[in-house]
């Protein structure tokens, strides 16, 4: 009998302990994902200019660069998270800040502030201008779509890519012989029109953008800069965009100021005609910086109706008929078979305007005591990630761009090479070229 009741107390023993070693092997977490979406948890950190502006995590109105750095996570809350290293980093926003265009629209169900989800509705080509090192003649410019552009730089010098640029890279022009031509694109029976860019010069005298009439009669919707023939008498840094042909100049120019300043600024020229009416200088728009600027109406020679039919090649930075080449540096050159609206032209600008970048560091100590390097996409604490690492070749940033808000997968990033420790800080830098328009962060969320 007392062999049998001790029998039994084993058992029971030996039951009760394998009720409780099976869920304790498996301890974990469903959701190896740590995700700030809301006041607080993004105000936790520590934020210099930047605050809460009751939906987002914003730089302040009134700044031109702010931080937001967020309290060390901790993977250890799962039994197996400290094996397991942080491998990803994404964030939404309600526009794109600092990324460059992609061929295909972005969707207002991933951007909540865009105006619309068919932004790239009627492109007819993007160019990037990405690249690196002096440009030789006849060297291929790639596009984000449309046509691929032929560089010609007969006297082999000035024409080169440059980091000095609002997206990435952009192209120095030496105002001597540079050129670029976008070859098999004309612009053909267009009824409306929009060409987009950021310029940077201090150029003086009539400097052309962007052309299309060719060296003959060809009609070309002209952007440019300048005295002549855009009516801005005797002034220089002047943008002009209007109808130029054979003894015919119809569109507007810049009433007042000057972008030749040495700036980077977004310049748009917008054309709404119709066909079978006669062009008028009313139907076209200038925008500088996001905002249509006071305007002065030119018009010489007798108008005709639309649509408008250029003659060869569209030519960045020359003009045949007026023998001019512009001189400074041109980034992300857009051009749209239909016109923008303002709102359209306003993101376009804050697209360059606003930036929101990255950095990242793990730490050995609960409250990162142990102050380790801040670390960029190739591990340096010199970059950061951000929208520009948002496409197919994210490590090189010169991939096509994705619709998409990002997500940076460390894997792809063979330069950035993160210890496997418990915790991790992520530092948030906001800028913005204009104290009103200011980027803001709806989440953030990292994952292991």
């Amino acid at each position: 009998m007392i062999m049998l009741k001790l029998a039994l107390v084993v058992f029971m023993a030996t039951k009760l302990e394998a009720q409780v070693f099976v869920p304790f092997s498996n301890w974990g977490c469903s959701n190896p994902l740590f995700l700030h979406d809301n006041e607080a948890a993004l105000t936790q950190g520590t934020m210099v200019n930047t605050s809460w502006n009751g939906s987002a995590l914003a730089l302040n109105v009134g700044q031109t660069s702010g931080t937001y750095v967020t309290v060390p996570i901790d993977k250890g809350r799962c039994r197996t998270a400290p094996f397991v290293p942080f491998d990803k980093l994404s964030w939404t926003t309600n526009l794109p800040y600092g990324k460059e265009l992609p061929a295909n629209s972005e969707l207002t169900a991933d951007y909540s502030g865009l105006a619309s989800s068919t932004l790239m509705n009627n492109i007819a080509g993007i160019w990037h201008f990405n690249g690196t090192g002096a440009i030789a003649n006849a060297a291929s410019i790639a596009a984000e779509t449309g046509v691929a552009g032929t560089a010609f730089n007969a006297n082999g010098t000035g024409l080169t890519y440059t980091t000095n640029a609002k997206l990435n890279s952009a192209i120095t022009f030496d105002g001597v012989d540079d050129r670029i031509d976008f070859v098999g694109y004309t612009m053909t029976a267009v009824n409306d029109y929009t060409v987009s860019m950021w310029m940077r010069s201090n150029g003086t005298g009539n400097r052309v953008f962007v052309q299309n009439r060719g060296g003959g009669a060809g009609q070309s919707l002209t952007l440019s800069m300048g005295t002549n023939p855009g009516g801005c008498t005797a002034t220089n840094g002047r943008v002009s965009f209007g109808l130029d042909s054979n003894g015919i100049y119809i569109g507007r120019c810049m009433s007042g100021g000057a972008i030749n300043d040495n700036n980077w600024h977004h310049i748009v020229g917008v054309w709404d005609g119709t066909a079978g009416v006669a062009v008028a200088a009313a139907q076209f728009t200038i925008y500088v910086d996001g905002a249509a600027v006071a305007m002065t109406n030119r018009a010489v020679g007798t108008a005709p109706n639309a649509p408008l039919t250029g003659l060869g090649d569209t030519k960045i930075a020359r003009h045949d008929a007026w023998n001019v080449f512009y001189v400074g540096s041109i980034d992300e050159v857009a051009i749209w078979h239909r016109p923008l609206s303002a709102t359209e032209v306003q993101q376009l600008y804050r697209r360059g305007a606003n930036r929101v970048k990255y950095r990242i560091r793990s730490c050995l100590s609960p409250t990162c005591f142990d102050n380790p390097t801040w670390m960029g996409y190739d591990g340096s604490s010199a970059t950061f990630f951000s929208e520009l690492n948002n496409n197919t070749l994210p490590a090189a940033m010169n991939g096509n761009v994705r619709t998409i808000p990002p997500v940076m997968d460390f894997s792809d990033f063979i330069s950035l090479i993160l210890p496997n420790s418990q915790y991790l800080q992520y530092e948030i830098t906001m800028e913005s070229d204009s104290l009103t328009l200011v980027p803001s962060v709806e989440s953030v969320s990292v994952s292991y």
